[in-house]
């Protein structure tokens, strides 16, 4: 499931940045990556939890691909969203993939070699989804976000917040 919203969203977000100003979406990307992320923990163990006790097979396969789909999907949509916003020009595009595909590997085997190991997936799945939520607002703020859109952060701040402690539970 993780491997098929990786694959959909990286083409999805391709596709979305050359089709609309990826300054206007990469604010929503950030945002539905952290929501997913933080409503993945309880999704999954709450439905996994059930399904196992009932011993579905069925609705186990129904619970990854809603717990882990999305999240895959929304989280890889990101990287070709940023790639469009840093390229200046055609000259660059090796140089500006090349950087961001590093720094994704590098986070990928810093994550999958020591911060596992260290916190847990539940701890990175947590602060992945506050980082990104987090991230979106710092974002705006740098833009310069007008009172209606600081609200909604605001408000997305909050959810955040109310699903970091359903996670936890």
């Amino acid at each position: 499931m993780v491997l098929a919203g990786i694959v959909s969203g990286t083409w999805a977000g391709g596709r979305f940045a050359d089709l609309i100003d990826p300054g206007r979406t990469l604010e929503p990307v950030l945002v539905a990556g952290g929501l997913f992320a933080l409503t993945t923990l309880p999704l999954v163990r709450g439905l996994g939890e059930l399904a196992v006790a009932r011993g579905n097979a069925s609705a186990l396969v129904l619970v990854a691909l809603f717990g882990f789909f999305p999240l895959a999907a929304v989280l890889s949509a990101i990287s070709p969203t940023v790639v469009k916003v840093q390229l200046a020009s055609l000259g660059e595009t090796g140089a500006v993939v090349g950087r961001l595909s590093a720094i994704g590997t590098a986070g990928a085997l810093v994550t999958g070699f020591g911060l596992i190991a260290r916190f847990g997936v539940t701890s990175i799945v947590l602060a992945l989804g506050i980082g990104l939520v987090a991230g979106e607002v710092i974002l705006s703020v740098a833009l310069g976000i007008g009172r209606r859109r600081a609200r909604g952060a605001l408000g997305v701040v909050a959810a955040t917040l109310a699903l970091a402690s359903a996670a936890f539970s």
